[in-house]
């Protein structure tokens, strides 16, 4: 059998949805980047994981204007995601260079019971990034936040002048591989989640995405009989290969992507479940073809609820 994706993107584009992808990639961004400070400058962070959900934020921010601006171009989609995933990967150097601020004014009110103004404590930052980095402002903390870490596969957050205040530290050229990688995961998982938003499947004629919808699970032993009747448009055949899995990790399922209003769709028949989900087969189906597919569906629900019951009623009798 053979499995066929019956779709191209058209790659066309709608002026709201150039205004709807940057505004909630940028939402996404901001949102994804804060949580991410937070988690790994007070909490913990687990090496690339953290990252690739902050990427999936940002991305899915893109991803949500994809789809609510009906942006059919994968390269548009794609680039800004990545662009989304790089901002909030950078945003984050943000953040954390607004705490090192905060906790040089809680510093040297505790230390020195100094009261140090906004300005006053932004020139003292700076001076401490420039010892150490050569470089001031976000660009020097983005250096003295990286060379400042401690690495581990898992680390309970401290902020970097904590590390750097008490020597913990990795050799800074180990942090930047480290961050590098980071980056380029919270940039491909931003990417991902765009583009396979604007590569999902789209009615050109009704202008509107797919629905998908599952019509039937069965046992995989029957699989390729149920598929030759069902091909033939024969679903009283269909219906005597209807049995339930043994397994259900290992059912066949029977789904079909559809325009929710022409009804128009692919066929996809797969077997397993989660990750180990595959793809057998696919043919493009018409409304009528659907309808009957539905029809089978629902019968074959009450086949399989009639068999399951009638043991039961079975054993009541004998009791009685």
């Amino acid at each position: 059998m053979n499995v066929h994706k019956f779709y191209t993107p058209s790659g066309k584009v709608t002026f709201h949805g150039l205004l709807l992808m940057p505004a909630f990639g940028f939402l996404g961004t901001v949102m994804g980047s804060y949580l991410y400070f937070l988690f790994k400058a007070h909490l913990c962070t687990i090496v690339l994981l953290f990252p690739l959900v902050l990427g999936g934020i940002a991305g899915g921010g893109v991803a949500l204007g994809v789809h609510w601006g009906k942006i059919r171009n994968t390269v548009i989609a794609g680039i800004l995601g990545a662009a989304a995933g790089l901002l909030a990967f950078g945003m984050t150097f943000y953040w954390g260079y607004l705490d090192l601020q905060n906790y040089v004014q809680s510093y040297a009110l505790e230390e020195w019971e100094e009261i140090l103004s906004d300005d006053e404590a932004l020139t003292l930052t700076d001076q401490i990034i420039g010892d150490e980095t050569g470089h001031t402002g976000l660009y020097g903390y983005a250096f003295f936040s990286i060379d400042s870490s401690r690495f581990s596969l898992f680390r309970i957050g401290r902020s970097s002048f904590d590390a750097y205040e008490f020597g913990e530290t990795t050799p800074s050229w180990i942090n930047r591989i480290i961050a590098s990688v980071e980056l380029l995961a919270a940039v491909l998982a931003a990417w991902l989640m765009a583009h396979s938003e604007a590569n999902s499947r789209f009615c050109e004629k009704d202008h509107r995405w797919f629905k998908s919808k599952t019509v039937l699970t069965n046992s995989p032993e029957s699989a390729e009989n149920l598929t030759k009747a069902i091909l033939a448009d024969d679903y009283n055949l269909a219906l005597s290969y209807v049995s339930p899995p043994a397994d259900p990790k290992q059912a066949m399922d029977i789904k079909v992507d559809h325009c929710p209003t022409c009804r128009d769709g692919v066929m996809e028949i797969g077997v397993g479940t989660g990750m180990k989900h595959k793809a057998v087969y696919s043919q493009k189906i018409n409304e009528q073809q659907f309808s009957e597919l539905e029809k089978l569906g629902e019968k074959a629900k009450e086949m399989l609820k009639n068999a399951a019951e009638k043991p039961r009623e079975e054993m009541e009798k004998a009791k009685e």
